[in-house]
């Protein structure tokens, strides 16, 4: 799931998704909950397929909400918490009051 590289193989079936439209729900969701109008986003690694993570979600919070402000963090690592934590502190430092990330392992510091 989410993954083509063996999409050669006789006995494979590789299953992708649209990573924008799931994330346009969450941007959604976002820009309507938001109570500061200053949301955030947290990308892993700048990648045409993680890019996409963020362009869903930059247009459903925006669609729902024309007013808010998007703060954005791109950690260049799927496995640094630590960074991702820091920046999630620095965006909820500034207004920010719901994040969303993309990032893999580093999302466990978002969470954190």
């Amino acid at each position: 799931i989410d993954d083509s590289t063996n999409s050669d193989l006789d006995n494979v079936t590789c299953m992708m998704f649209e990573q924008a439209q799931a994330s346009y729900l969450v941007g959604l969701v976002a820009g309507m909950t938001t109570e500061t109008n200053n949301v955030g986003f947290v990308l892993g690694m700048s990648t045409a397929m993680m890019n996409e993570f963020g362009y869903g979600y930059l247009a459903g919070v925006l669609d729902a909400n024309p007013d808010a402000t998007i703060q954005q963090y791109n950690v260049n690592s799927f496995g640094d918490s630590a960074t991702a934590k820091t920046a999630t502190t620095n965006m909820i430092s500034k207004g920010a009051d719901v994040v969303f990330h993309a990032a893999g392992g580093s999302g466990l510091g978002v969470i954190d």
